[in-house]
């Protein structure tokens, strides 16, 4: 059952999909229709399911309140081919897991893992460079920060291994 986000509690579980590009006003209005719809009628073992929708330029929220319906893992394989088939038919990857979206005061910058490295041992920054964060847990997680440092993101160890290796490199070089 689609629900506004308002009525689902605070612990609603979420379900990210974030993009390797930013999604364009007409593609966000196809995907709030497709999934919208696909709520209207989820459900976990012949139950409704309770879900709101959210989503902007760079993600997809969907919120699925389970304190009143547990989400079944075919409901969940449900949702992941819809992402799956609307990401194919929009040309948008929202499985890479080596995708990372950079929040900047003009907007979200789409990098690789290794672009995001390379930003960060080119140029010295004094400001924390946030990401997006693919691994918000509930409805209160999404609505307190939708961004985090990348020293506290999932990539985070990934990221520093990468910048430890071109220092490496360069070291070397300067010998």
């Amino acid at each position: 059952m689609y629900v506004p986000l308002s009525d689902l509690l605070m612990d609603a579980s979420v379900h990210t999909y974030i993009g390797h590009r930013a999604l364009n006003r007409a593609e966000q209005r196809h995907l709030k229709e497709v999934l919208s719809n696909f709520l209207r009628d989820w459900k976990s073992h012949n139950t409704a399911l309770y879900a709101a929708l959210q989503l902007d330029e760079v993600a997809v929220w969907v919120f699925v309140d389970e304190a009143r319906q547990a989400l079944s893992g075919c409901a969940k394989d449900a949702l992941q081919r819809l992402m799956k088939n609307e990401g194919q038919h929009l040309q948008v990857n929202f499985f890479d897991p080596y995708c990372v979206v950079r929040h900047t005061p003009t907007g979200p910058v789409f990098l690789t893992a290794h672009q995001l490295a390379q930003q960060m041992t080119e140029v010295p920054h004094t400001e924390s460079i946030h990401l997006y964060d693919a691994r918000i847990a509930s409805k209160h997680a999404y609505l307190n920060a939708r961004t985090l440092p990348v020293e506290q993101s999932w990539i985070a160890p990934y990221i520093n291994k990468l910048i430890d290796k071109r220092k490496t490199q360069w070291a070397s070089k300067a010998k």
